[in-house]
């Protein structure tokens, strides 16, 4: 190079590493999916659509599994049974690599995995509920709920009505409540009488008024939108936000029919 000359005979190659859309076959199942292959020594990497990463060495015959990120909900489902069929014990065959790893060994594995397959399934009940697009990529926020446990509650919540982990200043107020997941925010409604968490953005809430009374002068009232009640994070950052509903619960209010409840400007003045 130049006047540079480089000793390349003392040079070695540590590792070789492609990415192709990879043909997998499980069995008789055949996966589309785009992989990172990469060769080193006698150990194969392969890494899933950069959602698992598994590693297997020619002379050990030993294996690992690493789950590396979530990604997103339609990435999830599409490798999820792929793992599972390799846990299993079917026999593998990716490119020219043919093989079959050990059940037994793979039992722990599996049987995580097996827990985590049957989350995802119920997740993608939530997100059809919530309308939120399974495409969407969800990336872990430090100081926020990590993935894994935000997902559990939440489909333990929708599902389930369970309410376990939620705090709340008031049990016996219903309100409304940002749930984030990493950097996914959902807006939820609960119902203090029910004790549960609901999608507000359906037909059967959005038309519910609430009636606005003033505290000096209980007499003075108005029936208002529900959405009054949201603040100003659930409008900015809610996945699940519906701005049709919002629109619709308005149509269905007189909002000027008490002017203590408005904000009149005053065009008097230029």
């Amino acid at each position: 190079m130049d006047n540079l000359e480089v000793p390349i005979i003392f040079g070695k190659i540590g590792a070789l590493s492609r990415t192709v859309n990879e043909v997998i076959v499980v069995d008789d199942t055949i996966y589309d999916i785009v992989t990172t292959i990469t060769l080193e020594d006698d150990s194969y990497t392969w890494d899933f659509e950069n959602v698992f990463a598994f590693t297997y060495n020619q002379k050990t015959q030993k294996f690992h599994l690493d789950q590396k990120s979530f990604h997103s909900l339609t990435t999830q489902l599409k490798v999820m049974p792929m793992i599972l069929g390799l846990l299993n014990g079917k026999m593998v065959k990716i490119g020219k690599n043919e093989f079959r790893i050990n059940r037994s060994e793979a039992s722990k594995f599996l049987s995580d995995m097996q827990q985590v397959y049957k989350l995802l399934l119920d997740l993608k009940k939530v997100y059809e509920i919530y309308g939120i697009n399974e495409d969407r990529v969800v990336h872990e926020v430090e100081g926020r709920i990590p993935l894994l446990k935000g997902f559990v509650f939440w489909t333990r919540a929708t599902l389930y009505n369970d309410l376990k982990g939620l705090l709340l200043a008031d049990p016996n107020q219903s309100c409304f409540v940002n749930l984030t997941i990493g950097d996914l925010t959902i807006v939820c409604f609960y119902i203090s009488e029910e004790k549960k968490l609901v999608n507000i953005f359906n037909d059967l809430y959005y038309t519910k008024p609430i009636k606005l009374v003033s505290k000096e002068d209980p007499t003075i009232n108005c029936i208002h939108s529900f959405f009054v009640l949201m603040n100003t994070e659930s409008f900015s950052y809610a996945e699940n936000i519906n701005y049709e509903f919002i629109r619709k619960s308005f149509d269905n209010i007189d909002p000027f029919i008490n002017r203590a409840f408005c904000i009149i400007p005053n065009l008097d003045k230029s």
